[in-house]
């Protein structure tokens, strides 16, 4: 062996009966004061072997030791712990597809989760109607549960995961003359919170658990100590902002002495499943059954891109850290392509771009 610290290896020698000495047919490992066969005959094959321990030694575990066995049980325990340690705000929404991979591997040993079996889980999901987005929000799960055991050292291949294709995007927004229907048929209770998640594009846990404790009118700051990122977040806005206006008259109209801006029954925590049966019934009123309260999150993006708010405003303003999500939630609609081309032509033809579309109704 070349490699400094690594030992040696050798051929052990022995007396036979008839007083001759006599070379071992096995290659040996020396290192330190610790000698142990390598199994092998030839050399190239027990500096294989030997250079596979010397990479488990690195990884902490015992020379010649058995590994325990890694089972589902011990990668769902790295899921929960690391969860925990992250404080992850979409933890409850984990719950639902981390039982149907228990369902499915509960029992199991990690090393026979192999590709195949995974292509097979796949399969079985779809034929019992899950939608090619949740299974690939499972197996995401499952990918990140081999992770954290190849982190842990428990496992060294993590199998090849294929997540499905034909996964349809949402591209619904919600345009002025349907929210204002919308909020005619809500309760007045939601109308303050929906006002403000189209406002300001946030995620609608943002906005049920904002307290007043972060908002501070006088200064035009809210101020998120955590998001969904994990990362703190302020929102500025001018005294003169619907925004402003809008915190003003929930603060103004204030009976309870409840810490949250938009506060539930009893001053409690606004109820999201509650808000979200509201919302459903409110659209299927007023004829857009298909409506989502995150369609509004998407109607601020495309907004902000329209107005030509910059990319890194528009992307802190809605708490986006990723340019290729935020990119995802920029619907360009038809009308957006009909500008652009008139912008073209615009220019082309040497005509003033703001003259041009003037002329054209725009």
């Amino acid at each position: 062996m070349q490699v400094r610290g690594a030992g040696h290896l050798y051929l052990p020698t022995y007396r036979a009966a008839n007083g001759e000495r006599r070379t071992a047919g096995v290659y040996w490992w020396k290192l330190g004061r610790t000698r142990m066969s390598t199994g092998y005959r030839t050399e190239e094959d027990a500096q294989r072997w030997v250079m596979e321990r010397l990479v488990e030694m690195r990884r902490g575990h015992l020379v010649g030791a058995k590994p325990t066995p890694l089972h589902w049980d011990d990668l769902e325990r790295m899921l929960e712990d690391r969860w925990a340690l992250d404080e992850r705000k979409g933890l409850q929404q984990c719950r639902s597809p981390l039982r149907h991979l228990r369902r499915a591997w509960a029992g199991w040993r990690v090393d026979a989760i192999t590709t195949d079996q995974i292509a097979r889980y796949s399969v079985q999901r779809r034929g019992e109607g899950a939608a090619a987005a949740t299974v690939n929000l499972e197996l995401a799960i499952l990918r990140r549960a081999f992770g954290l055991a190849r982190e842990a050292g428990r496992l060294d291949h993590i199998p090849v995961i294929h997540r499905l294709t034909g996964v349809h995007h949402r591209t619904g927004t919600v345009e002025q003359g349907d929210l204002d229907a919308i909020l005619g048929e809500l309760a007045p209770r939601y109308r303050p919170l929906v006002r403000f998640l189209h406002a300001t594009g946030w995620r609608e846990g943002e906005g049920l658990g904002l307290t007043w404790q972060r908002v501070d009118l006088a200064a035009g700051e809210i101020r998120l100590e955590t998001s969904k990122t994990g990362e703190p977040r302020r929102l500025h806005f001018g005294p003169q902002s619907a925004l402003h206006q809008l915190l003003e008259g929930v603060a103004s109209a204030r009976v309870a002495l409840s810490p949250y801006v938009f506060p539930g029954r009893a001053g409690k925590r606004m109820d999201r499943t509650a808000l979200q049966k509201a919302w459903r019934r409110a659209c299927v009123k007023v004829g857009c059954p298909a409506a989502l309260i995150h369609d509004l999150r998407r109607t601020v993006v495309r907004d902000l891109r329209r107005a030509g708010v910059s990319l890194a405003v528009a992307m802190g303003t809605v708490g986006h850290r990723s340019l290729r999500i935020h990119q995802g939630y920029s619907v360009v609609a038809a009308e957006d392509m009909e500008d652009g081309l008139a912008r073209l032509e615009a220019l082309r033809s040497g005509e003033p771009v703001q003259r041009r579309l003037a002329a054209l109704g725009r």
